[in-house]
């Protein structure tokens, strides 16, 4: 058996950190072929310096039998340059890992840590996300780049509508606030990648 087939199929990333001194995010998603192979890979990456950055990236991998894993990308589209990640595999079924954690591991700008989930293709789709949802969020704010924390929740109808959405703020500038939120604009493209702009109505 070969360790790279516990690394196979369609998986989601989610990374928070730095770059440089900024504070910097990234979310993505790549394929793994079990044989040791990065296709499709989609990365969007946001951080106070260059701010949102979309692109796309192909790599190799392998994974040792400790369950450790190491990926090397090449970026490509809005992004450049190549990036070389760290895996530990903690979930596996049937022969396949599902989760794991990830760290940038590189002698790059970015300094970020994160997850690794296995994702489930069916429900790629707007139509799928309905029912109520739970979100929190760190970062900063844009004015001074003070620290910022939010957590809420909303529902969502399966055609791009959330509604009875309300978030609990807290800025080191500004203090705690409460304040709710709708969107009509949200959307789940075939490639898994959502989108969504959510208006904020009143803060107090």
């Amino acid at each position: 058996r070969r360790s790279s087939d516990l690394l196979k199929g369609n998986y989601a990333l989610m990374l928070n950190g730095w770059n440089s001194s900024a504070v910097s995010a990234a979310v993505g998603s790549f394929v793994a072929d079990g044989a040791g192979n990065i296709t499709t890979g989609l990365l969007d990456v946001n951080d106070q310096t260059n701010g949102p950055q979309n692109g796309t990236f192909t790599g190799t991998y392998c994974v040792g039998s400790n369950n450790l894993a190491t990926i090397q990308v090449t970026q490509g589209g809005g992004l450049s340059g190549s990036h070389t990640y760290a895996i530990a595999l903690n979930s596996v079924s049937n022969g396949v890992s599902s989760n794991g954690s990830i760290i940038y591991y590189d002698n790059s700008t970015r300094k970020a840590s994160g997850l690794l989930r296995k994702q489930d293709i069916s429900a790629f789709a707007t139509s799928k996300i309905n029912g109520n949802y739970a979100f929190g969020l760190v970062g900063v704010n844009s004015t001074g780049g003070s620290r910022d924390a939010m957590a809420g929740e909303f529902n969502s109808d399966g055609n791009g509508n959330i509604t009875g959405g309300e978030i609990d703020v807290d800025d080191a500038s500004g203090g705690p606030g409460n304040t709710t939120l709708s969107a009509s604009t949200f959307s789940v493209a075939s490639t898994g990648r959502g989108t969504g702009a959510l208006t904020v109505t009143e803060i107090g």
